[in-house]
């Protein structure tokens, strides 16, 4: 669609216009794939990075989350009281360098429930693996939560406030309380995305609420400050910690931060993710700087047809875009004998290994 193009919905005088360098997406800051609202929609963004408790797919298979009201854009009131004299308005995302030592200090202070661990542990994990990457548990207690975003906004004064997930706390009826800070987030296990040595942003893996309010949210999300008017998740690919890509004889390329670490730590095989199928492209961050001797692509198996179609279209796509930037590349299929994803498989084999040893 171009920027130009309209689009309407069921009839009504919703139309969306894509975003660009002049008119940015106003969720994740990007200039290219999401799309604003005009007319009924006005004040609705589609944003194809940031995710929200709308997860929408559209006829091109790609992924898209609503931000935003589904009529037209009323006045939202004053801005949140923001303390500390850091202003949400003219906020930006806190540069990488600054972005990671925050973000070091935000796990320093966190720790990892015996729950979360064992659960990572029963995915294949060995103890040495799960420190080595500082997953963390993101805490229900919103003491212990405004106590640790406190500690952060001492630390590192007008910085944190550009950080994804470092928010003004609120009261019970959703005003901002003036000089208290807190972590935006669902409680679960976060999951530290990393590129270049660096974090350049959290995914929370929310704990189960199958029955609860948010039973409908999805399970990954990325720890940010959106709901509260500020800056969004940085999107891009994730190398396990502990991984030497560069030069790599395999290259494994999959989707999901938590999938990667587990396919490494399982088959040795360096196994980079991208955030999702729709995102592909995000692969190339890594293989130009890796230069391996050969990229394998496996994306996950699906029982929905639909959802299957998809990820073998962009896995099929992804291995005609890396031979044709010179990189030789295989694309391996899961039937789902023996799970979802690489690294259900993977550890389907180690365990069968096991018992026939």
């Amino acid at each position: 669609m171009s920027a130009s193009s309209m689009h309407f919905v069921g009839g009504s005088r919703r139309a969306w216009r894509d975003v660009s360098q002049t008119r940015r997406c106003p969720v994740c800051g990007s200039d290219s794939w999401c799309q604003v609202g005009t007319g009924e929609a006005e004040g609705v963004t589609l944003c194809k990075r940031v995710a929200s408790d709308r997860h929408k797919v559209n006829d091109e298979g790609v992924d898209y989350w609503v931000h935003g009201a589904r009529t037209k854009r009323v006045d939202p009131g004053p801005r949140p009281c923001v303390p500390n004299n850091v202003s949400l308005d003219s906020i930006h995302r806190t540069p990488i360098t600054q972005r990671t030592q925050v973000y070091d200090r935000l796990l320093d202070m966190l720790e990892l429930t015996d729950a979360h661990r064992r659960g990572l542990e029963a995915r294949g994990l060995p103890l040495a693996l799960i420190q080595h990457a500082r997953y963390r548990s993101l805490p229900v207690d919103w003491r212990k939560r405004q106590e640790i975003a406190h500690e952060l906004v001492d630390a590192f004064g007008a910085v944190a406030g550009g950080v994804p997930g470092i928010v003004p706390a609120r009261d019970r009826d959703g005003h901002p309380i003036a000089g208290r800070w807190t972590l935006a987030g669902l409680a679960g296990l976060l999951i530290p995305v990393r590129f270049r040595a660096q974090i350049y942003a959290l995914k929370i893996r929310r704990d189960d609420d199958s029955s609860g309010r948010f039973a409908k949210a999805p399970r990954y999300s990325a720890l940010s400050s959106t709901g509260a008017g500020g800056v969004g998740a940085e999107v891009t690919s994730h190398c396990p910690s502990w991984v030497q890509c560069k030069g790599a004889p395999l290259l494994r390329v999959t989707e999901g931060e938590l999938k990667a670490d587990v396919a490494s730590a399982l088959s040795g095989v360096p196994t980079i993710s991208v955030p999702g199928i729709g995102q592909y492209k995000r692969a190339f961050e890594i293989v130009h700087i890796a230069r391996p001797a050969l990229v394998e692509v496996v994306f996950d198996h699906d029982e929905n047809p639909k959802t299957l179609g998809r990820a073998n279209a962009y896995a099929e796509a992804l291995v005609r875009d890396l031979r044709a930037a010179g990189y030789p590349a295989v694309r391996r299929v899961i039937d789902g004998s023996e799970g979802k994803g690489i690294d259900d498989v993977l550890l389907h084999r180690a365990r069968a290994g096991k018992v026939a040893a």
